[in-house]
């Protein structure tokens, strides 16, 4: 039997009792024993590296490629014709 006691003070300086008494009983040796988790569990484990289930979600990787190389392309066509209308209408200013 043992006795545990608590003694609480909060930040105001008041405190607060508490004691309980804890008995501890004799393990029963004629109870079945429940076997730990590692010990149960490895009748039904396999070690074949092939069993894992795959995670993650590697079709999205060509997906995302290819939206980059088509925002590339959109992006390039774009600033090109950018340019090449600046360069035009420069010429008709010089020729104005």
């Amino acid at each position: 039997m043992y006795t545990v006691t608590y003694n609480i003070v909060d930040k105001d300086g008041a405190t607060a009792i508490k004691t309980i008494t804890v008995t501890v009983n004799e393990k029963d040796k004629d109870k079945e024993t429940i076997p730990d988790n590692n010990e149960s569990n490895n009748n039904n484990v396999s070690n074949n590296k092939n069993d894992v289930p795959q995670t993650g979600d590697v079709g999205n990787i060509g997906l995302l490629g290819t939206m980059l190389v088509g925002s590339s392309g959109i992006l390039a066509f774009l600033l090109g014709k950018k340019v090449r209308r600046n360069k035009y209408l420069s010429i008709l200013k010089i020729r104005i």
